[in-house]
């Protein structure tokens, strides 16, 4: 979870080992000397200034390396072009003999990005096509992969510990995923049943999921090869979700969708969990041009997460993500030493797992940085998990090549849309006759071909990955013949 006071580490030592205080400091303290251990200066967390002065033994050997980078870096934004080289040269030397001092090699990863002033918003011209996007929205989150992964925790925790059971978090969080991973794929991949709670609600999100996109393929095998898009009424896609069983509705979730304007409609790119996640590395920027928007999303997420009386914090760790450097959002934090005191609880009245604080209080976790929890420590991912929406999957963007066509010819298949929302672009799925179109050599022959099936003279195409596709840690992805991911469409436009 981040680095911990040694007196921490020396009693939970004392407590797994049986041994006596004296005894887990000395053991602690060797494996500090063997390596296994390494130190760090202070919790591994957001700070308004990331380059303090350096303290202790080999201050003064690194003073000036340190100064480099504080005086060379700030000069990119405004240097002209003929400078930025020497610039990036000094910055890349100076944190290359930190690394030395340190004695742990380590890039310094450095990001560029673009902060215009704060300008006031109105959605006013865009109320008609939010409120169809409301209706996709409805629409696409009966495909987050929370909705699954909550279940099937449930389903492993009582398995494990019992109904109504509580259980140290940070203890059995390592186990618990795995477990989760296992079934996901047994779930996901091998299409087993009876993984999810006793209440069915994990087969009805099955079945659901798969009368949506047989509804949805049907209309599309009705187009005609011509048919340039396909459009629903924002009422009948959202319909399509409403037997989502009550326990999946249960906790509020929101999502930030990432929408494109193009003429009067929205199209959308892409959704993330809606709490900040898009936004987070700039609030310190936000707030330094007089923004507020941490002040904004710090009383939604207030709102949002203890609309019941539960207490809502942010994890204040980095995990090695820069993505997660933010100022603090929420009055509560937690740094690593509080998740040790943390228990997963289940409720068996509501069917459902929580987090709870030493005191009893049941306790929402919300991170603002990275947007996949295999990115973090098993405890975070699991109390997210509690809390959180994730996105949409790949399946509910409406990927919609239809089964059974012939794999010989180039496909194309029209825009998906609802009222003024697009919420899939045309796309051509490329068969034998383009492979053999672009094996003769470079030319216009794949734009003669892509025109020839109604595509545009350029297009784009998207190189998907398949990191949540429910693989345990350590297992090469799934890839097809050829090494693309399964069903990777060759290329789309508006």
């Amino acid at each position: 979870m981040g680095p911990r006071p040694i007196s921490a580490v020396a009693a939970d030592a004392a407590r797994v080992l049986d041994l006596s205080i004296p005894e887990a400091l000395r053991t602690v303290m060797d494996a500090l000397r063997v390596g296994i251990l390494c130190t760090a200066a202070g919790p591994e967390e957001w700070h308004a200034d990331p380059l303090p002065p350096p303290q202790g033994p080999g201050a003064d050997q690194v003073h000036g390396h340190l100064a480099t980078v504080r005086e060379q870096l700030p000069r990119l934004a405004d240097a002209p072009a003929t400078e930025r080289a020497a610039l990036l040269s000094a910055v890349r030397g100076a944190a290359a003999e930190l690394s030395r001092a340190a004695g742990r090699p380590a890039t310094a990863l450095v990001e560029e990005d673009y902060v215009a002033p704060p300008v006031a918003l109105t959605t006013r011209q865009w109320r008609s096509q939010l409120a169809d996007l409301a209706h996709v929205v409805e629409f696409q989150s009966l495909f987050d992969r929370m909705h699954d992964v909550r279940q099937l925790l449930t389903a492993a925790f009582t398995a494990r510990f019992g109904a109504g059971a509580s259980v140290p978090l940070c203890e059995h969080a390592d186990g618990l995923v795995r477990e989760v991973y296992d079934r996901e794929m047994r779930y996901r991949v091998h299409g087993e049943r009876g993984l999810g709670p006793a209440d069915g609600c994990l087969e009805a999100l099955r079945d659901l999921r798969e009368q949506a996109v047989a509804a949805l393929h049907s209309d599309l095998a009705r187009c005609r090869p011509a048919d340039e898009e396909l459009t629903w009424k924002p009422s009948e896609l959202s319909g399509l979700a409403a037997d989502l069983p009550e326990p999946l509705r249960r906790d509020p979730v929101s999502y930030g969708v990432l929408v494109q304007p193009t003429g009067d409609r929205l199209v959308v790119n892409d959704a993330y969990a809606g709490h900040g996640m898009l936004y987070g590395r700039f609030l310190a920027a936000d707030a330094e041009a007089g923004g507020r928007a941490a002040h904004r999303l710090r009383d939604r997420l207030t709102a949002r997460y203890g609309h019941d009386g539960a207490a809502v914090a942010e994890d204040l760790g980095l995990h090695r993500l820069n993505v997660n450097a933010h100022p603090p959002v929420l009055p509560d934090g937690l740094r690593a030493d509080d998740w040790y005191g943390l228990r997963l609880v289940h409720d068996p009245g509501a069917g459902r797992l929580l987090v709870e604080r030493p005191d009893g209080r049941e306790l929402r976790v919300v991170t603002l940085g990275a947007g996949f929890p295999e990115l973090y420590p098993a405890p975070l991912r699991i109390a997210t998990c509690c809390a959180a929406a994730a996105g949409w999957s790949r399946r509910g963007r409406a990927r919609h090549r239809l089964a059974g066509a012939d794999p010989r010819a180039t496909h194309g298949y029209p825009r998906l849309a609802a009222g003024d929302v697009v919420l899939s672009r045309r796309r051509w799925y490329a068969g034998e006759d383009l492979g053999e179109a672009l094996a003769a050599g470079p030319g216009d022959a794949d734009r003669l071909l892509a025109l020839t099936h109604g595509g545009p003279g350029t297009a784009y195409r998207p190189r998907w990955s398949s990191r949540r596709s429910p693989t345990r840690p350590g297992e090469p992805r799934r890839r097809t013949a050829g090494g693309r991911s399964p069903n990777t469409p060759t290329c789309a436009a508006r």
